[in-house]
């Protein structure tokens, strides 16, 4: 059976001799009526709200699971760039090791050249010097060889008495540095 207050204020019970006052029973079953009308009352004013609420509640729900959607897509996007970023920094530290290592034996063949160049104009500049100091010795040896011959040639002339004495031979007034010129006298 369903309560309601129209229920109550109409409901009737059966006289019995040992009964309940019945008056006290109709003014409890007002009282109880009055109560599940202003029950009714509050209800049937609670219900709009309740109603609104839970369209709220289920406007809430799909924000809610539209925020769990962008939220998943924003991790995947996070992951995905994460990862694109991680390629991204090892191909520019592969591309960098790359560049370095070129850079690196380009500078070392540069040096091995310039090494090679220097070696070289070293040895040439060896050859140059020992070819000055084999035609020193060349001169040196001709020219000790020429004076061996004026000296021989010089010993084979007749001395003469009239001549004058060795000493006189050679000018003593050259000034240090200058040449020593031979004065012969007149035979």
């Amino acid at each position: 059976m369903n309560f309601d207050s129209s229920t109550l204020r109409s409901l009737s019970f059966g006289k019995s001799a040992l009964g309940y006052n019945t008056d006290e029973v109709h003014n409890f079953l007002n009282e109880v009526a009055d109560h599940v009308e202003s029950l009714e009352q509050q209800l049937a004013e609670q219900q709009p709200k309740m109603i609104a609420l839970a369209e709220k509640v289920a406007e809430y729900r799909g924000y809610e699971d539209g925020l769990k959607n962008t939220l998943i897509e924003a991790q995947k996007l996070a992951a995905h760039t994460v990862s694109e970023a991680r390629t991204k920094a090892e191909a520019l530290v592969a591309d960098a090791k790359q560049e370095s290592e070129q850079v690196l034996g380009d500078a070392r063949r540069q040096a091995q050249a310039q090494t090679a160049d220097i070696s070289a104009q070293i040895e040439a500049k060896k050859a140059e010097l020992k070819e000055l100091e084999r035609k020193i010795a060349s001169c040196k040896a001709e020219s000790v060889a020429i004076l061996e011959k004026q000296m021989a040639l010089l010993q084979q002339l007749p001395v003469s008495e009239t001549a004058a004495p060795a000493e006189e031979i050679y000018s003593s007034g050259a000034a240090d540095g200058d040449t020593i010129r031979p004065q012969f006298a007149a035979e």
